[in-house]
């Protein structure tokens, strides 16, 4: 299994960066915040550090926003 880490900004930076190089299917499986910056306590930034995959193949936590293609065309094929 590939795993892949990312660090960036805002969770959004991440997703996106994540579905850049490993395509809209990643899955991620873990996430956290991480301080960098010199003198850790006084001058840091935070940033979220994001550990995904393209071959796992986890549920996700929320409902699809739309229905699949395949779901869809079924859909339409009973309305008929």
């Amino acid at each position: 299994m590939q795993l892949k880490s990312y660090r960036a900004e805002t969770m959004q930076q991440a997703l996106a960066l994540i579905r850049r190089d490993l395509g809209p299917e990643a899955s991620v499986l873990y996430t956290r915040e991480v301080r960098r910056g010199f003198l850790t306590r006084w001058f840091t930034r935070r940033q979220i550090e994001v550990t995904a995959s393209p071959d796992a193949k986890v549920p996700s936590r929320f409902k699809p926003s739309r229905p699949q293609a395949g779901a869809r065309d079924a859909l339409v094929a009973e309305t008929r």
